[in-house]
């Protein structure tokens, strides 16, 4: 059995994804694997044997500690997805925002109810943004296409604009009106 517990150890801190155990009382960290460490800004060791809401208390003010008791009192799992996580910088004034999905998994003993739970976090905050500036940038060019139709709506002569195998893809009011 040591041999097993051992290699889960390692398998947790070498794993791409935050992980941690949080115990009852006081969702008290009792494991931490980097990555979860990294996610949230905080060493490992400060977060060990510690109340989540001493260590992470922007974790309370955005209700989080009110999802853990929820997860320990219904027994149910909680999936969070591409949610927005704002975590203090202890040596700045400014907060970090991050985008995770995330499982908070309750860990039950017999007949006890349960007793912790297991938190799996995936940063996906580089994906996150990265989608948000490709939709920045479409609204940017939608609100330029409409622009051009605009100025092109405006113009006595009928223009249309094809692409390279000779589809049209744009036209102008009085294009249309000439073509039907």
């Amino acid at each position: 059995m040591i041999n097993d517990a051992r290699l889960l150890f390692h398998l947790m801190n070498e794993a791409p994804a935050g992980m941690a155990v949080v115990r009852e009382p006081g969702h008290v960290f009792e494991l931490v694997n980097p990555r979860y460490a990294t996610l949230v800004g905080r060493p490992a060791e400060e977060l060990l044997g510690k109340r989540l809401q001493d260590v992470l208390p922007e974790m309370a003010t955005q209700g989080w500690v009110g999802v853990l008791d929820q997860v320990l009192a219904s027994g149910e799992t909680f999936v969070g997805s591409e949610t927005e996580l704002a975590f203090s910088d202890p040596r700045s004034e400014s907060a970090r925002v991050v985008y995770a999905d995330f499982v908070f998994q309750p860990m039950t003993d017999q007949g006890s109810g349960s007793t912790g739970i297991f938190i799996h976090a995936t940063d996906v905050t580089k994906q996150v943004l990265a989608r948000q500036e490709v939709e920045r940038l479409a609204r940017d060019l939608r609100l330029q296409s409409d622009h051009l139709q605009q100025v092109l709506d405006v113009l006595p002569l009928g223009i249309a604009i094809g692409d390279a195998s000779g589809a049209i893809i744009q036209s102008n009011a009085e294009a249309r009106r000439i073509w039907g």
